[in-house]
């Protein structure tokens, strides 16, 4: 008998995976690095490596790479003020589990970009 279930936030709950890659993206563009989606899905949602790990083996700058991520995460925070979407049947999955399962949301992501992802 099934009696919790682990929901990943981004891409299962909600369809904020594309937004925080071209967030991203562009502060990868700032370093001087292209970062394409394949290398995205090898590096990041394959291997687990943080945007500062890849940021590093593709050669940016140490010193420069802190700056651009926090301000990369200032600018997702700006864009999760338009809340991603929520994905289809989500709601109903939900609220068919709902009362019958524990629940728990686990991500990657900061506490705070959950908060807005879910404030709505």
């Amino acid at each position: 008998m099934i009696r919790a279930v682990l929901w990943d936030n981004d891409g299962v709950l909600v369809d904020s995976e594309d937004v925080f890659f071209e967030v991203t993206r562009s502060a990868f563009a700032r370093l001087g690095l292209d970062l394409t989606k394949e290398l995205w899905a090898t590096q990041y949602l394959g291997e687990g490596k943080g945007s500062r790990e890849i940021a590093h083996s593709l050669g940016a700058s140490p010193a420069d790479i802190g700056p651009v991520m926090d301000d990369r995460n200032e600018q997702y925070r700006i864009a999760l003020r338009c809340p991603p979407s929520i994905r289809p049947q989500v709601p109903e999955t939900l609220a068919t589990l709902s009362g019958r399962v524990r629940m728990g949301i686990v991500t990657g992501c900061h506490r705070d970009q959950l908060d807005l992802m879910h404030e709505s």
